[in-house]
């Protein structure tokens, strides 16, 4: 809490209301400390696997030359499944040793948690407790915002601003001696602000994210100092010139980028934790006190750089959050933010898992392995976010949201380019496949979480924890595909493309989506009877034409009818999609979605019909045609994000059903 001994008031108008304190999204918090800890610890793998090649290289380079010189076959599958296994001894040491650079990474950022804070705590001068009232404020505060703790409160002879620690196993909170001329309402808005703190228990997090920050680039110049050595060494063949190489440079450029990338998510994230304990403090009535508490702050600091810098936000922007002004919607800034560290996880666990997957492998489990992890942290750290602005009535111009949409892709591309793995820019054999696809994933997953938010409305209420992990599956179902194209253009082309997508199932994407529909119709309710029409409608009309052209079904066209018949009944349902996006404003993805599985489900069940035992391919009808209808589905929500308010009627919002 931003407090100056020194500060005087000043009048300005004090708050009279705060949001509920429900608006704080644990699991949001919690994937946004994730994603900070986990891209240094990935970087600083990618550092050990560096070392691997200095160290073990040549025997490296012998078995792949070995492996790849073996006879080759006619199924280009076949053959990369023999080169696999061939290298998979040396594949999985290098994998090893890597991540035992990020585990030592990891354990010295362990060591920092309990150094950093002690050593600051040192720095705060004389010491002493503060009397009964303080320590009966702050137990008081910390069981009303449901917290067990029992903080100790000290006065710092040095401390400028009031803030809370946990040093030897104890949470204390320091206070300046300024705090005792405060009004008693305002000394408790204080301590709850600090009480709030330890309530959401980040605070080792917020430790461990500075540790593993300050051990990482230790690890990153590793392989630098290891060429260093060998250029002075007469017999090791090198030069001094190997250190300016192009190899090393991109080197050092990357991991510096990364470093600072990783530096600015962490401080947009200690600023929201700054208005999450407003929120929190400010509930139950202590939103005036609060308000009048942050007037007395001192100004933000002259000049653009050190308002950048600085890890607290401004007093007139918490002030504007606390009274409500300021609803914190999903802004593109915070998902390029996210989307650059999500786009770094994603090539970089592609870059060590798929060496070590045993030869044989499903390749959708191979790829769902990929992004299980980056969806995840994405689809809280930034799902979340856009659930709860959505829900909230977003009510920005179209411009300002699609900026604020397109910000998670523009980030997650600049995290491939990123990557230490160096295998994600542009100009890479699969860096433009990989950069439109992931584009196309992410926004249109974001639109459809924005458009069920809005049928559920409620922004003033807590998100209930299942709709976090209903938005983390949408996201590991669209990044699942993303990888499984890449890895098939790579490895056969593309004529593999359309039979995966159409034949494979997408079982993640298809449960992500099936529960995603399955709310919208629940929170439509009051249009239930004129969506349902609308998919029978169209469903009776695709259905009807398509057994009127369709050739008379035979052993020899089976298979080619059966394939079609799912194209068409996904094509029904992406053409409802279209229809109710584009007519019907900040629902209409969310309605699209009730009605685009409704009547895809139809058409194909009506289509099945034509086979004798019906039951026998209703499998092979409705899994392709869902499974191509939830590839469509992304793709039509980009294109409604772009292009939707061409279409968008006066009246895009539905009341919130309770």
């Amino acid at each position: 809490m931003t407090l100056s001994s020194e500060a005087d008031p000043r009048d300005q108008p004090a708050v009279e209301r705060a949001p509920a304190a429900g608006l704080v999204e644990p699991g949001l918090t919690r994937a946004r400390y994730g994603l900070l800890i986990l891209v240094p610890l990935l970087a600083a793998a990618v550092s050990g696997n560096l070392l691997v090649g200095q160290f073990f290289g040549q025997r490296w380079i012998e078995v792949l030359q070995a492996c790849y010189r073996a006879p080759r076959g006619p199924d280009p599958m076949a053959v990369a499944g023999i080169r696999a296994a061939c290298v998979a001894d040396v594949e999985r040491l290098r994998v090893l040793c890597a991540v035992g650079c990020g585990v030592v990474a990891l354990a010295v950022g362990l060591a920092l948690v309990r150094w950093l804070p002690a050593r600051m705590y040192r720095r705060l001068g004389r010491l002493r407790p503060a009397g009964e009232r303080w320590q009966t404020m702050a137990r008081d505060a910390v069981r009303s915002l449901g917290g067990q703790a029992t903080p100790r409160v000290v006065f710092g002879s040095r401390c400028r601003e009031a803030f809370t620690v946990q040093v030897g196993g104890e949470v204390r909170i320091v206070l300046p001696h300024g705090v005792l001329r405060l009004p008693e309402d305002e000394a408790v808005a204080l301590v709850r602000h600090e009480c709030a703190h330890i309530v959401a228990g980040d605070l080792r997090r917020v430790w461990l994210t500075a540790g593993v920050w300050w051990a990482t680039p230790v690890i990153l110049v590793l392989p630098l100092l290891v060429d260093a050595a060998r250029a002075l060494l007469p017999e090791s063949g090198f030069h001094a010139s190997t250190l300016r190489s192009g190899i090393d440079a991109e080197y050092l450029i990357r991991s510096a980028l990364v470093l600072a990338l990783v530096w600015l998510v962490a401080r947009g994230v200690l600023r929201s934790r700054e208005h999450q304990a407003d929120l929190v403090s400010a509930h139950g009535g202590h939103g005036t006190a609060l308000g009048a508490l942050l007037a007395r702050a001192p100004a933000a600091p002259a000049g653009r750089l050190r308002r950048f810098l600085a890890l607290h936000p401004p007093a007139d922007r918490r002030l504007a959050v606390v009274a409500g002004r300021d609803p914190g919607q999903a802004r593109g800034v915070e998902g390029f933010a996210f989307g650059a560290l999500a786009g770094i996880v994603l090539l970089v666990t592609a870059f060590f898992i798929n060496p070590v997957v045993p030869p044989g492998t499903d390749p959708t489990l191979a790829t769902a392995a990929i992004s299980l992890i980056p969806g995840l942290l994405l689809g809280f750290a930034w799902g979340t976010a856009v659930w709860r602005s959505a829900a909230a009535d977003d009510r920005r111009p179209w411009h300002h949201r699609v900026v604020g949409a397109l910000g998670l892709p523009a980030g997650a591309l600049v995290g491939l380019s990123l990557a230490p793995t160096g295998n994600g820019a542009p100009w890479h054999e699969d860096g433009v496949l990989q950069w439109a696809t992931t584009s196309i994933v992410l926004v249109g997953t974001a639109a459809l979480c924005a458009g069920v938010a809005a049928l559920r409305g409620r922004g003033e209420e807590p998100t209930p924890g299942w709709i976090g992990v209903l938005i983390a599956v949408l996201f590991v179902g669209a990044i699942t595909p993303v990888q499984g194209v890449v890895v098939l253009v790579g490895t056969g082309g593309w004529e593999l493309v359309v039979p995966y997508l159409t034949l494979v199932p997408l079982w993640v994407a298809l449960a992500g989506q099936a529960v995603a529909a399955g709310a919208a119709w629940w929170w439509s309710r009051g249009r239930g009877l004129r969506l349902l029409a609308l998919s029978v409608a169209v469903a009776a009309v695709t259905a009807a034409l398509r057994l009127l052209l369709a050739e008379p079904l035979t052993l020899a066209n089976a298979d080619a009818q059966l394939r079609t018949d799912a194209l068409v009944a996904a094509g029904a349902g992406a053409g409802c999609f279209a229809l109710l996006a584009l007519t019907r404003g900040r629902v209409g993805p969310g309605l699209g979605l009730a009605a685009s599985w409704t009547t895809t489900v139809l058409v194909a069940a009506t289509l099945m019909l034509k086979f004798e035992h019906s039951w026998d391919v209703a499998y092979y009808y409705l899994v392709p045609a869902l499974s191509a209808l939830a590839v469509a589905l992304l793709v039509l929500a980009t294109l409604v994000v772009l292009f939707g308010h061409v279409g968008h009627r006066r009246d895009d919002r539905v009341p919130a059903v309770h």
